[in-house]
């Protein structure tokens, strides 16, 4: 009876242990969301896509870079069961060591970027950016740190101060005429501010010891986690160099645009998920029938947020980004509407992969993602000399193919029951549905009318309105179940 009680203790202990953390990632990803997303549109409207386009691919070697140092030591940080201060303290100089590398081979290779990009402003923006590489190789570890323990207020805390910080440093130099370096320095200030307070706040510092037992239990997780992550990173930002090689900066810039739109709608909905996804889960992976039970409401979770807040972006994509970042931007408008649309099936991927993780199946994941990577780049590739909108089009058709592998996958290997998942999904879907098909009604009915903006309010409120009731009348239970989580939430 004593050990009944125990257990239900700890399952107590450890639902508050996660309502807490989610709360803080809520508040992490709407406060750093919130000052990067303002930054970004005062930003867009000071400077030139040909601009923006530059920095966005130089960015993307320092995110390939980046991945290696955040997911590979510390994923496998926070996967091992058994993890000591020297365990932390290993991973932090070798992460430190490799940062230090991928930097100076970043500059190395700036002129051959700039060649294959056709674009000389290229090689100048990457060698200035990379040094940057070292701080991010610190920060990934105190992250772990903090990830690991489920404490997401210092998290919290580092993001906002560092997106705050890097938004102001973005708009001064832009509003003074600095063009491309005012979105460097923001990226200088970005990982000098996560740095410092990510360090305070885990309240740890590395010693000196170095211990190659340790790293190389953690280098064989963290590999098989960092080519997981890149993978997941070739879907969502290697179509971008494609598009570069292709196209000009300015379609570049436009492609961008539409890739951060959806970054700022991932931040909120699947991202959060993901974040909190691989230490839950792993926290349940010994207990095969609550982990399943978990991966079910996960997925469920999943598409309940991310299917309508990402279809209902699509359809207000039209009149909110000329609205929020000026006529010049008109461009990004129907990648994004593609991206938007086909959104959901790489959040489910994404997930998935989280899941295969946590029941310690990387190596699954890795297989899964190099087939759905080659179908997706090779898609891309081939449709983008025809423009923007077939590139997007190709992209997620080819992440909408994948879905169903994955599906497989899951039954397969951890008995994932697909029945009770597509039960759990129709509702979501349909209620989608008719929330679209009200909004196109009310957009017919409106435009001519009445101004763009209390159009784009109508179909906010019509589509929202809509599908929340539909989810009522069609599964009132996941309504309650998700009201009862935010509300267990609040009071964790």
């Amino acid at each position: 009876m004593s050990s009944v009680r125990a257990n239900m203790a700890d399952l107590v202990h450890e639902r508050r242990d996660i309502a807490k953390g989610a709360v803080w990632r809520t508040a992490e990803v709407i406060g750093a969301e919130l000052f990067a997303f303002t930054a970004f549109i005062i930003s867009a409207r000071l400077l030139l896509p040909s601009e923006v386009g530059v920095v966005a691919q130089a960015t993307l070697f320092i995110m390939t870079a980046q991945l290696i140092l955040h997911q590979g030591l510390g994923e496998a940080l926070i996967q091992s069961d058994e993890t000591d201060s020297d365990h932390f303290s290993s991973a932090f100089w070798l992460n430190l060591a490799i940062g230090t590398a991928a930097a100076v081979l970043l500059i190395a290779i700036s002129g051959f970027a700039g060649w294959l990009l056709g674009e000389p402003e290229l090689p100048p923006v990457l060698r200035a950016l990379a040094p940057t590489l070292v701080l991010f190789a610190a920060s990934g570890i105190y992250q772990a740190k903090l990830r690991r323990g489920l404490q997401f207020r210092g998290f919290a805390f580092a993001s906002v101060t560092a997106a705050l910080s890097g938004g102001l440093v973005a708009v001064a130099l832009a509003w003074q005429g600095y063009g491309v370096w005012s979105l460097v320095a923001q990226q200088w200030t970005y990982a000098t501010m996560s740095l410092t307070v990510f360090a305070a706040s885990s309240a740890w510092l590395p010693s000196l010891s170095f211990h190659w037992t340790h790293a190389r239990k953690l280098g064989r997780f963290g590999g098989l986690a960092t080519i997981s992550a890149f993978l997941q990173f070739a879907m969502r930002r290697l179509d971008l160099l494609i598009i570069g090689i292709f196209l000009t900066s300015a379609q570049a810039g436009f492609f961008s645009v539409a890739n951060r739109l959806m970054l700022s709608a991932g931040m909120l909905t699947y991202y959060s998920i993901q974040q909190i996804g691989l230490p839950v889960l792993s926290r349940l992976a010994h207990d095969r029938a609550a982990h399943l039970e978990a991966i079910s409401r996960t997925l469920r979770l999943v598409s309940i947020l991310c299917l309508p807040t990402l279809v209902g972006m699509a359809l207000v994509a039209d009149i909110l980004i000329p609205l929020a970042l000026g006529d010049k931007w008109h461009g990004s408008v129907l990648p994004f509407q593609i991206l938007s649309a086909f959104g959901i099936f790489f959040a489910l991927s994404l997930i998935s992969g989280q899941i295969l993780i946590s029941a310690g199946h990387p190596g699954q994941f890795v297989r899964l993602s190099l087939i759905n990577v080659a179908i997706f780049l090779g898609a891309v590739t081939l449709a983008a000399p025809y423009g923007l909108v077939p590139a997007a089009l190709a992209g997620g058709v080819a992440n909408m193919l994948a879905v169903p592998i994955y599906g497989i996958a899951l039954r397969r290997t951890l008995g994932l029951d697909l029945r009770r998942c597509a039960q759990d999904q129709w509702p979501i879907w349909i209620a989608t549905s008719m929330m679209v098909i009200v909004v196109l009604i009310w957009s017919h009915i409106a435009s001519g009318f009445i101004g763009d903006v209390p159009v784009l309010v109508g179909r906010v409120l019509a589509g929202g309105g809509t599908f929340l009731i539909v989810m009522l009348l069609l599964s009132y239970d996941d309504v309650k179940e998700i009201y009862g989580s935010f509300a267990e939430m609040l009071h964790g």
